[in-house]
């Protein structure tokens, strides 16, 4: 953590306040951290944790704030490299996980092809051509049935085969469809729960279809209710997983502001998996590309907050 500090586990500091500058000015807690801590430590009292330790980790170097052993916390902080070593990275590296240079990095997405390219001409042909279509709830289950498809190549371990380009512009067509976005976010859901959820939201009537005022219809009821009980449930993780990486791959190959719905649903689906690493970075793509996408302006705002998924506002917006 940059500037910051981690603790866990509850006992008054050692030597005084938690965020007490430290010897050398290169390792001080900035203010905004120092008071992150102070805020922690009373939580972790409140509930009986015990915090063995407090640590300021930068680029320079790290220490602990609880130390005022030279020998073992120098001025200058140790050395990063030996961040590197023991059991915590050791456990890392067992499951799997590396650190990155920076949150753009976490994408890891092979960059798509130029604008003037035959493939991403034909990607481009393949959007507009399909925004022509008529939505409706043939052209939805379409769709739906197209990104499932797609989504099981990203479902099996090992390599996924390049991503056609005429799919991807046929889902970034699709994903401007809030109703069929929706369902490709409740399908994340494991079993029956977002198969029944994205189904029953593929039949209802297009978006915005109804008189203002009037009373939704119970196809309109049922799909509410189903979305609710998918983006409640826990998602499936191999499903999650695809859809992000899926939705990530499409993205790619959205020219300007038609690939921010195909971010939006890549971050969704990190979120509701816990990697706010790449849902942040998902989300800054989607934002980028239109600034104004109520879904990533919407995720944006509980990644700030440190909202957990599980306690979502009801059902996506925009």
């Amino acid at each position: 953590m940059h500037d910051g500090a981690a603790a866990h586990d509850g006992a008054a500091p050692p030597g005084g306040s938690p965020s007490a500058p430290g010897p050398s000015p290169r390792l001080r807690p900035s203010p905004a951290a120092g008071e992150l801590v102070e805020h922690l430590l009373r939580d972790a009292a409140g509930r009986r944790a015990r915090v063995l330790d407090v640590l300021l980790v930068a680029p320079a170097g790290w220490r602990s704030l609880w130390c005022a052993d030279e020998a073992c916390c120098p001025p200058g902080g140790r050395p990063p490299s030996e961040l590197a070593d023991g059991p915590v990275p050791a456990e890392a590296v067992l499951r799997g996980l590396v650190a990155l240079p920076g949150r753009a990095d976490a994408l890891a997405l092979s960059a798509a092809p130029p604008a003037a390219s035959p493939a991403r001409r034909d990607a481009d042909r393949a959007r507009r051509r399909h925004a022509r279509r008529p939505v409706t709830a043939g052209r939805r289950r379409e769709d739906l049935a197209l990104w499932r498809g797609e989504r099981a190549r990203h479902e099996v371990a090992g390599p996924v085969a390049a991503a056609d380009p005429e799919v991807c512009g046929r889902l970034l067509a699709a994903l401007e469809d809030e109703r069929l976005r929706d369902a490709v976010l409740a399908d994340t859901a494991p079993g029956a729960t977002g198969s029944r959820a994205a189904d029953v939201l593929v039949e209802g009537a297009p978006a915005g279809a109804a008189a203002p005022g009037a009373v939704p219809g119970p196809a309109t009821v049922a799909g509410h209710l189903a979305l609710e009980a998918a983006l409640g449930a826990p998602p499936d993780p191999v499903r999650a997983r695809a859809s992000a990486a899926l939705a990530a791959d499409v993205a790619r190959w959205g020219p300007g502001r038609a690939a921010a719905p195909a971010w939006s649903v890549a971050a969704w689906a990190w979120w509701s998996l816990g990697d706010g690493v790449r849902a942040g970075a998902a989300v800054d793509a989607a934002l980028r590309s239109r600034p104004d996408h109520p879904l990533a302006r919407l995720l944006s705002q509980a990644l700030a907050l440190g909202l957990p998924p599980r306690r979502r506002p009801p059902g996506p917006t925009g």
